[in-house]
């Protein structure tokens, strides 16, 4: 007796899979950037990077077990980390090659600014705690 469950995908539907982890993965790019920028434009001591590292890893846990969950009746399948890898790269060496370096100039002048509103807000708290 069927009663139309299925144990497995067909050749289509795991070529559909393949290719949406494959899109998939250029937001994984962007998260990529977004960690690069921070770690560029603020320094870092080895354990910020290790623990930044982390979350990212964390991240992208929850990243595939919601696709795993939304996409594939929550069934795994290695050609879905494939398929995210290949999607992070096509990001990575396509449209965030050309991009990080000018985010990285705008985000090192807003730094430079907010540096300077902090100094300035750093000299009138001293001056409050002289007064007081």
């Amino acid at each position: 007796m069927n009663y139309g469950l299925e144990t497995f995908f067909t050749a289509g539907q795991q070529t559909g899979l393949f290719l949406l982890s494959c899109v998939f993965g250029l937001p994984l790019g962007l998260v990529w950037d977004l960690f690069r920028l921070i770690r560029a434009v603020f320094r870092h001591s080895k354990a910020a990077v290790i623990a930044e590292d982390i979350l990212v890893m964390i991240l992208y846990g929850v990243y595939v077990s919601t696709f795993t969950s939304v996409f594939s009746r929550g069934e795994f399948r290695f050609f879905y980390i494939a398929g995210n890898f290949i999607g992070f790269m096509m990001y990575f060496v396509t449209i965030g090659h050309f991009i990080f370096p000018h985010i990285k100039k705008a985000a090192a002048k807003l730094a430079v600014k907010c540096s300077g509103l902090l100094s300035v807000i750093k000299k009138k708290i001293r001056k409050m705690r002289k007064k007081t």
